[in-house]
C-alpha cells in the first residue's frame, strides 16, 4: 500500500525541526515518540572546567517540554493591561490542550513554540505561567471553552534566520525555566525544616527552668539545625551558573548567614551556666532569643517559593513582565 503525507503532517515536522535549531547545540532535544500534546523535550547542558583544552558539557537533570504550532499566518495585535499596550501575535488553541498543562503542574514547564513557517521565526510563552497568571485571572470561564486566544509578546521571538540574531536571552530564559523544580523542592524543604525545628523550640522552651534538660534540647535543636542546613545547601540550585534566576544569590547569602550562626549558637551554648539560679535563666533566655532568631533564617529561606510565584512567573508572559528586555 503506497504511504502518503498530508500539508498538516509536514507543517508538523518543520517545526518541530526549526525549534530544535532555536537552543545551543550542547542542549539535547528529544523527540516524542507518542505525541498526546507534548512534542519535544529539551536537556538543558552547562559548559564545566575541562582539564584537557576541550570543552565539555554537563547535565544537571534540568529539562522542560515544547507544544510546538507551525503556521503560515501569523496575527499582529496588541495587549493592554493597566492601560499600557505592549505589541504580541495572537493564536488560538484548544483548551483541551491546556487542561492537559494545568494538569501537570507548575513545576513541570511547558513552552509553546508558535512557528511563523514563511519568516522562519519562533514566538513563545510558558504555558503554565500563562495559564496562572494571565488567562484564568482575565477569563475565569476559559474550561468551558472549546478554544482559547493566546497573546505572545513579540519580545518572545527566536530569529532562527537571521545570523546576527543574539539568542543568549530567550536561552537564559529556558535555562532558568529548566531550574523551575529544584527552586519549588528547595522552598519545600526549607519550610518543613521551619516547621520541625519550631517543634524542637518548644522542647527548648519548656525546658528552660532545668540546666541538664536545657543544654540537652539545646544540643538536639542545633545539631537537627546543622543537619537541616546541610541538607539544603547540597541541593543543586545553589550551583552557580549564567542561567540562574538573579533572587537565588541572596537566597544563596541567607543560607551562608543560616550555617554561620549555627556555628555561633553552638560556642555560645558552651557558656551557658550548666547549674540553676540567676545567671543560667539571664543566659538561657537570650540563647532562646537567638535560637529562635535563627530559626526564622530557615523561614526566610522558604519564601524562594512565594517569590518565584510572585514574581518569577511573570516573566515573558504579555503585561507586567519584572524582567521585560
Amino acid at each position: 500500500m503506497t504511504k502518503y503525507q498530508d500539508e498538516n503532517q509536514l507543517k508538523g515536522r518543520f517545526g518541530e525541526l526549526l525549534s530544535a535549531f532555536a537552543f545551543p547545540p550542547e542542549w539535547v532535544v528529544r523527540p516524542i515518540q507518542h505525541d498526546y500534546g507534548l512534542d519535544l523535550e529539551i536537556e538543558v547542558f552547562h559548559a564545566v572546567p575541562s582539564g584537557d583544552g576541550r570543552q565539555k558539557y554537563q547535565t544537571w537533570g534540568e529539562h522542560f517540554y515544547l507544544q510546538v504550532k507551525t503556521t503560515d499566518n501569523i496575527i499582529l495585535g496588541s495587549y493592554d493591561k493597566n492601560s499600557q499596550e505592549s505589541d504580541v501575535i495572537k493564536f488560538n488553541m484548544e483548551v483541551s490542550e491546556l487542561h492537559l498543562v494545568e494538569a501537570m503542574g507548575a513545576s513541570v514547564p511547558v513552552i509553546l513554540f508558535v512557528v511563523d513557517r514563511a519568516k522562519l521565526q519562533v514566538f513563545y510563552v510558558c504555558l503554565n505561567d500563562y495559564i496562572s497568571k494571565v488567562l484564568a485571572p482575565s477569563n475565569p470561564a476559559w474550561r468551558s471553552q472549546k478554544t482559547v486566544t493566546l497573546y505572545l509578546p513579540m519580545r518572545n521571538q527566536i530569529k532562527v534566520s537571521d545570523e546576527s540574531f543574539d539568542p543568549s536571552s530567550h536561552w537564559g530564559y529556558f535555562g532558568r525555566i529548566a531550574r523551575r523544580s529544584k527552586i519549588y523542592s528547595a522552598a519545600n524543604l526549607a519550610h518543613h525544616y521551619s516547621t520541625e525545628l519550631n517543634y524542637a523550640l518548644v522542647d527548648l522552651d519548656h525546658a528552660d527552668s532545668n540546666p541538664d534538660a536545657f543544654h540537652l534540647a539545646a544540643s538536639r535543636f542545633l545539631e537537627k539545625a546543622d543537619q537541616y542546613a546541610h541538607e539544603i545547601s547540597e541541593l543543586d540550585i545553589w550551583r552557580r551558573t549564567n542561567l540562574e534566576w538573579g533572587a537565588v544569590e541572596e537566597f544563596r547569602d541567607t543560607l551562608t548567614t543560616l550555617k554561620d550562626r549555627i556555628s555561633r549558637l553552638k560556642e555560645r551554648l558552651g557558656t551557658v551556666p550548666r547549674v540553676g539560679g540567676d545567671e543560667f535563666d539571664d543566659a538561657a533566655f537570650h540563647f532562646l532569643g537567638r535560637v529562635g532568631f535563627m530559626r526564622g533564617v530557615f523561614t526566610s529561606l522558604s519564601t524562594i517559593g512565594r517569590l518565584y510565584e510572585q514574581v518569577g512567573r511573570l516573566e515573558r508572559l504579555p503585561g507586567d513582565d519584572p524582567f521585560s528586555l
